[in-house]
């Protein structure tokens, strides 16, 4: 299977996508950092990118910053069912395996 991760910029880049959209959830940028282990500074600095981009959404809490993977958005959900497919050869998620198996099923 063809690996994703050529397409970015960066490994550490490649490592954060794979967190946000993989994984899920909101993060803190020290958060982020402990998770891929690599500089805050750093962090922060491709995250705002991928802001700019559109891959993840933020907001604030006070001074804290959480940062998400853009859900809404049909190309984060394109990119995120490649990571989860790269990561997993069964296919993807379930959700991906759910809507496989409804195509299968219609009548032609």
């Amino acid at each position: 299977m063809a690996s994703v991760r050529p397409i970015f910029r960066s490994d550490l880049m490649a490592d954060l996508v794979g967190v946000l959209l993989v994984n899920g959830g909101e993060w803190t940028a020290d958060a982020l950092a402990a998770a891929v282990d690599a500089p805050y500074p750093t962090v922060t600095k491709e995250v705002r990118r991928l802001e700019q981009a559109g891959i993840v959404t933020s907001r604030s809490v006070g001074r804290t910053k959480f940062v998400s993977a853009a859900t809404a958005d049909p190309t984060v959900k394109a990119l995120r069912r490649a990571l989860v497919t790269a990561t997993d050869p069964e296919g993807g998620d379930d959700m991906a395996k759910k809507k496989d198996k409804k195509k299968g099923k219609k009548k032609k």
